[in-house]
């Protein structure tokens, strides 16, 4: 075999493990939004006055309801999710630990100077989650007068 066609067979065989290879890697990362992805894309979409966007990530049987949010709030303060992570199981009603497609985002928010922070209630609905319900309505974040204390 000539030196050409050994190079040949060399470069067609990397090629069909790096083809092969990055349709693996695909396999191997979740691409699906993670929980609390979800909490940090609804105020993305809110502080960019997308309400249609935001209303995507809320539950079908949600009493959240985006409508009624006063929309200058958003355009006229800095809102911005400083973290937002799954709740320690520890400190969980039994009730979500049990339940795999029940989870608790605690959120840390950044309104102008200020600091809020908020637990929220997402459930998994076909693979994607989403925000069920404001837990510890510190900040009312989607109610008509989101932040009260700001």
């Amino acid at each position: 075999m000539s030196d050409i066609n050994r190079r040949q067979y060399f470069a067609t065989g990397l090629t069909c493990v790096f083809v092969s290879g990055s349709g693996c890697l695909n396999l191997l990362t979740d691409n699906r939004v993670k929980p609390t992805n979800v909490v940090e894309k609804i105020f993305d979409a809110l502080n960019e006055g997308d309400k249609r966007t935001a209303e995507k990530y809320i539950h079908p049987m949600s009493n959240i309801r985006l409508e009624s949010i006063d929309e200058m709030f958003y355009e006229e303060n800095d809102v911005s999710v400083i973290s937002a992570l799954e709740g320690d199981e520890n400190h969980l009603p039994e009730e979500i630990v049990s339940d795999a497609d029940r989870t608790w985002i605690e959120t840390s928010f950044r309104v102008n100077s200020e600091r809020e922070r908020d637990v929220y209630e997402l459930h998994r609905e076909e693979n994607t989650w989403l925000m069920y319900e404001e837990i510890m309505e510190n900040s009312k974040a989607f109610s008509p007068t989101p932040f009260p204390d700001i």
